[in-house]
């Protein structure tokens, strides 16, 4: 079953611009990856928030990837630009058109 999951991260006024450089620079792997059937992401300048909404073929599959990007480093990279810990929420899809 496909899940959702819904992710808030919430810069340092300072690094809102950075952080958008590196969401750009490292979504297309996220697309690429096995069981990734889909991923946006919105920012929020005023609130120096983004938004990502991604959509896996498991929750398996959602792990694997973030156990990968906790391997090469990036979530490290994330700490220092967050202003607290990301916000994930997980839901298992009922609709898509």
């Amino acid at each position: 079953m496909s899940v959702v999951v819904l992710l808030t991260l919430k810069t340092k006024p300072n690094a809102y611009e950075e952080f958008g450089d590196i969401l750009k620079n490292i979504l297309g792997d996220t697309a690429l990856f096995e069981g990734c059937e889909g991923i946006y992401a919105a920012g929020d300048q005023e609130d120096h928030t983004y938004l990502l909404f991604e959509k896996w073929a498991s929750i398996e599959n959602h792990k694997a990837y973030m156990k990968w990007r906790q391997e090469r480093g990036d979530l490290d990279v994330f700490g220092t630009v967050l202003r607290e810990p990301p916000i994930v929420e997980t839901r298992d899809l009922i609709f898509s058109s």
